[in-house]
């Protein structure tokens, strides 16, 4: 489905997503001026490290060539470009994959490109894709197979395991382990324009060219360091296919961030979310561009019944001629969920009960450091709070990360004790 052009305001208003537009076009056209600030880096001589120019890819027999390849070396880097601000899913721009012989760039634009091959190829049992923060680019193979790959190593997780900062950028990690400081990044650039200069096909080729060797350097850190079983575990939690896929409960708390609602308001928000995301996906729009967050959780707290009602609050005479029956349809829904399916009303903590957590949360930032471990690989904080209040209710625990796997095998004792 074709999508308005970027730079159009809807409804001759600005927006969020016509500021990203405007500085994604500025920074593409200070990239091109400035081109001599992204020149490569010297690359190293590696034997997993291809030095070669990447090769364009865009027709279906190059496509079948590549796939062969890459089924032979078995293990591969793989990475993708998107624009996401103007378009729902994302626009996929640019595939980059990478062996130590080869770099490829294959062209999902162009014409009559069955890119199917490439999508059964990351999912084979046999095939290992190298990703670097991969999350964003499995979302499209699940989209595309409906599955993840089933085997993964992602180069950010399993540095943050052998004492690497976390989160941090492929370019932090090359220049940490491989001693090669990779030029100034263009990643937010129009990678739709074709035909795609040198300065940009030299990027996307340096976003994969490193992922083999920084495959076999942490994963000799991994098993030096005895964590090469959380790393497949941590890699096992990245593939699971629901991640990639909306959820309405999901989709309702991110809503909501760190606020909450009565149940049955929570209900009429999580009907009202997947309306937005049907929507969204009909229009070729990000979500927040169909409707904001805002606006959704005030409609689920006073849920109008009418048109009028949609109006007295902060939907304007558009969005309700064009979304109004669909946005009463989904109040209608939510507010019909019988009392026993809602979502249970939880209590906030106390103020010695919060104090009391965040104290043990200090006492587990502290041990993670001492063990140089990323606290955040471990748990998050907003995790940790649902975890505790949990715990303090003596309620089912089963739900949570730190209960299964490597997070409880390492630190239950220590909650135990924290939390006797």
């Amino acid at each position: 489905m074709s999508c308005p052009p970027p730079n159009q305001p809807r409804n001759g208003r600005s927006s969020y997503r016509d500021y990203l537009s405007e500085r994604r076009r500025r920074a593409h056209a200070e990239a091109q001026v400035d081109a001599d600030k992204h020149t490569s880096a010297q690359v190293i001589d590696h034997p997993l490290v291809c030095a070669g120019e990447p090769d364009w890819v865009d027709d279906n027999d190059q496509l079948a060539e590549l796939i062969d390849q890459l089924r032979a070396a078995r293990v591969f880097g793989y990475d993708t470009e998107f624009i996401g601000e103007t378009h729902y899913p994302a626009k996929l721009c640019l595939v980059q994959l990478a062996t130590a012989d080869r770099i490829a760039l294959v062209d999902p634009l162009a014409e009559d490109l069955d890119l199917e091959p490439m999508w059964r190829l990351l999912v084979d049992p046999d095939a290992c894709p190298i990703t670097h923060a991969g999350q964003p680019d499995l979302e499209p193979v699940v989209r595309e197979t409906d599955r993840t790959p089933d085997r993964l190593f992602d180069t950010q997780l399993a540095a943050g395991l052998v004492g690497l900062d976390y989160p941090t950028s492929l370019a932090n990690v090359v220049e940490q382990t491989l001693g090669v400081a990779l030029p100034k990044s263009v990643t937010f650039t129009h990678w739709d324009e074709r035909p795609m200069s040198p300065l940009h096909q030299r990027y996307a080729a340096d976003d994969v060219r490193y992922l083999p060797a920084l495959h076999a350097v942490l994963t000799e850190k991994l098993a030096d360091a005895d964590r090469a079983d959380w790393a497949e575990q941590l890699f096992a939690e990245m593939r699971h296919a629901d991640l990639y896929r909306f959820d309405p409960v999901a989709q309702t708390r991110r809503v909501l961030r760190q606020g909450s609602m009565p149940p049955r308001a929570f209900a009429v928000l999580a009907e009202l979310v997947t309306v937005r995301e049907q929507i969204a996906r009909k229009r070729c729009l990000p979500p927040r561009a169909v409707m904001r967050n805002s606006t959704l959780i005030e409609l689920a707290r006073h849920r109008p019944h009418t048109a009028a009602g949609l109006r007295k609050l902060s939907l304007g005479k558009n969005q309700v001629d064009k979304f109004g029956d669909a946005l009463l349809k989904a109040i209608k829904a939510g507010c019909a969920v019988p009392r026993d399916q809602l979502p249970p009303r939880h209590r906030p903590m106390t103020p010695a009960q919060r104090h009391r957590v965040d104290k043990i949360w200090g006492k587990l930032k502290g041990w993670c450091a001492e063990q140089d471990l990323p606290l955040q690989l471990l748990v998050s904080r907003k995790a940790f709070g649902s975890y505790a209040r949990d715990r303090l209710r003596h309620a089912d625990l089963d739900a949570h990360p730190l209960s299964h796997g490597w997070r409880a095998a390492l630190v239950a004792d220590k909650l135990d004790a924290w939390f006797a």
